[in-house]
């Protein structure tokens, strides 16, 4: 049961990380079409 909680909490913080970079890159692409 212990094990199964943690590899879910490591599945969502792993999901969220992959969120922010997306947005991140999402966000430096605006800014060069910004620039451009």
């Amino acid at each position: 049961m212990v094990s199964n909680y943690w590899t879910l909490l490591f599945y969502e913080l792993r999901i969220n990380l992959l969120n922010i970079s997306l947005i991140c890159s999402l966000a430096r692409y605006l800014n060069i079409i910004r620039w451009i």
